[in-house]
């Protein structure tokens, strides 16, 4: 995808779209930023650093049917599966002291040891660009882990249901990110969102308000579940 120089700053203002980006081998601060361009994927985060701009590049995907079934032109296809951050964190990280932690990561561990390969896993530049932050040896195994996974193509639409979702749940814009991701998983038709955040996603009280938005909107908010939830859920 061809780099640009310039791009239309759509968190002006409230800053939705803050995150820790990696720059190099540094960690920063920075914000995303939508470029124009010929259909999706012309996205690309921009990191703002004094008065230079580091872009990142990303590779998009293409938008998939909506099948239940999983079955698109005759073929069989497998449940479609977005790897929310805090999975990615839970794969690489450290195991806890915390007892009920660490059990969370042994399980997560497993489910991608035995059932990762049943499902088609996804992730996103804004899942890149949080992984990518912290210890940076850390931020290398987990951004090495998912170099291979597909990446979902962040465009207005997300952004613009986003904003939506904290506007209408009442959630903070702290959980803006957080928001993002329930954003690319239902616009780009995801099966499941798999994720560990239960304070902002996996809230059982806040999910089906967020799917009378969804619904609203013609949109179908996917199943959030944990790895071990998702274990053996595969074809």
């Amino acid at each position: 995808m061809e780099e640009r120089e310039r791009g239309e700053d759509l968190l002006e203002g409230d800053r939705l779209g803050e995150v820790a980006v990696s720059a190099g081998r540094a960690s920063h601060k920075g914000r995303i930023i939508l470029h124009p361009g010929r259909g999706a994927g012309t996205a690309v985060a921009s990191l703002a650093i004094a008065s230079s701009w580091c872009i990142v590049p990303y590779r998009s995907s293409a938008v998939l049917s909506d099948r239940r079934t999983f079955v698109r032109e005759g073929e069989s296809l497998k449940p479609k599966v977005y790897l929310e951050t805090s999975v990615i964190s839970y794969l690489t990280g450290r195991i806890s002291r915390d007892a009920i932690v660490a059990a969370n990561q042994r399980q997560t561990r497993s489910w991608w040891e035995e059932s990762r390969t049943k499902f088609d896993l996804y992730v996103s530049q804004v899942v890149v660009l949080e992984i990518g932050a912290g210890d940076l040896t850390l931020a290398r195994n987990r951004l090495a882990l998912v170099q291979e996974i597909p990446r979902l193509a962040l465009t207005r639409d997300c952004f613009s249901l986003s904003r939506a979702l904290l506007r209408e749940t009442g959630l903070p814009k702290t959980a803006g990110r957080d928001a993002l991701h329930m954003a690319l998983a239902s616009l780009h038709e995801m099966d499941f969102l798999l994720t560990w955040n239960c304070r902002h996603i996996a809230n059982a009280a806040l999910i089906p308000r967020i799917a009378s938005i969804m619904g609203a909107r013609g949109l179908r908010l996917p199943m959030i579940w944990s790895p071990p939830q998702l274990a053996g859920s595969g074809r």
